[in-house]
This record gives C-alpha cells, sequence and structure tokens, in this order.
C-alpha cells in the first residue's frame, strides 16, 4: 500500500527553515532529537523510511541533515550524492556507506548534531532558523551552511556546486574560500581567495 502523506501535520510542507529529517520505523528517533536539538537552530522533521522523499522534497532547497535509524533509504543516498547534505546512520554501524556517519551510541550522535549546529569558521556561524551569520551580517546560502558544518571534513562533490557559497565568501569580504583538500579531496573551506577555474571541476 502506498504511504499516506499527512501535509496537515506540517512535516511536509514546504519551508526554507532548516531542517534535519529523522528516519525512524516507530517515530521514536525523531521524538528523542526534537527534545534535544536548539529548536531556534533547527527543525525537526519526524517520518517513516517510505515518507522520506516527501519530507525531502518540503525541505528547501534540501535538507541540512539526514538521520535514519534503519537502512539509509534509495532517496537519500542519492541526495547525498548530488548535495552536501550531513548522513547519520544510528544503530547499526555495520552497514556504512560513502558520504555516511555511523553512531552506535545516542550521545555521540547528539554530540555530532550540537557540533554542527554551532561550527564556527573565522566569524561565520549558523544563523538561526536559516542562513549563516557572517561577523553579525546575514546571508541565505545552504551550500555555505554545509560547509560549515562539516567544517574542517567537506563533501565530496565538485567544486561547482559550491559556486553560490564562494561567490558569496567574495561578496562578504571573507578570507576564505572553496577548495579542494590536498589529503581528502573533498570541498572544503580553506584560508585564500576564490579561483574560477576550480569552481567549475
Amino acid at each position: 500500500m502506498a504511504a499516506v502523506v499527512a501535509p496537515e501535520l506540517g512535516v511536509f510542507v514546504p519551508d526554507r527553515a532548516r531542517s534535519i529529517i529523522a528516519i525512524s520505523d516507530d517515530g521514536e528517533l525523531g521524538v528523542a532529537l526534537h527534545d534535544t536539538v536548539d529548536p531556534a537552530l533547527v527543525l525537526v522533521r519526524n517520518v517513516r523510511p517510505d515518507e522520506c522523499s516527501h519530507a525531502i522534497a518540503a525541505c528547501r532547497p534540501w535538507p541540512f541533515l539526514v538521520v535514519s535509524a534503519v537502512h539509509v533509504p534509495p532517496a537519500v543516498q542519492e541526495l547525498v550524492r548530488t548535495r552536501p547534505v550531513l548522513c547519520f546512520r544510528y544503530g547499526d554501524t555495520a552497514t556504512a556507506r560513502a558520504g555516511v556517519r555511523c553512531f552506535s551510541k545516542f550521545g555521540d550522535l547528539v554530540h555530532s548534531i550540537d557540533t554542527a549546529l554551532h561550527a564556527h569558521v573565522d566569524g561565520m556561524r549558523l544563523a538561526y532558523g536559516a542562513g549563516v551569520d557572517v561577523n553579525g551580517r546575514w546571508v541565505a546560502s545552504a551550500a555555505l551552511e554545509a560547509l560549515i558544518a562539516a567544517h574542517p571534513h567537506g563533501f565530496e562533490l565538485p567544486l561547482r556546486i559550491f559556486r553560490n557559497a564562494a561567490h558569496k565568501l567574495v561578496d562578504l569580504g571573507v578570507r576564505f574560500t572553496v577548495a579542494r583538500d590536498p589529503n581528502s579531496g573533498n570541498a572544503v573551506l580553506r584560508p585564500g581567495a576564490a579561483q574560477p577555474a576550480e569552481l567549475m571541476s
């Protein structure tokens, strides 16, 4: 039977608020995260595995983080391959996938989420609700939010996905840009000026 989507619940209502999609069979993961994370910084969307595609579509432009207590659904796997989205797996650490961090303890999971939400890079931090606070100035950039939250590890994605974030950094006069990490090859925030040719790769 197809999943019944209930937009009146708010979980599937399109919104630009920073969002965590919490996937579990019984909904307990989402409830636990809702009681733990700072609601001023992030909205928790509590869904079942067959509802995650609807939840992803509701996050504009994409979710900040997806955390699953079951398998990682195909829609999430595709999302992680194409967008800078943090993806955590809680519980079964034996089924790790590329781009997915695994946690066997809930406390460790919450600590990593809290670290991502409160990350600071050269005066840049996540603003309340959505966007980035850059030394007191607000800027809208989901890609820059992701880079700050994932710093210094970054994402195994093409640099062109972060072109908008790099231009925002130039406009703001920030001494960081988006570049390849020489060790991991990931797209990361690094000190320096943007090189236009790099951002096409």
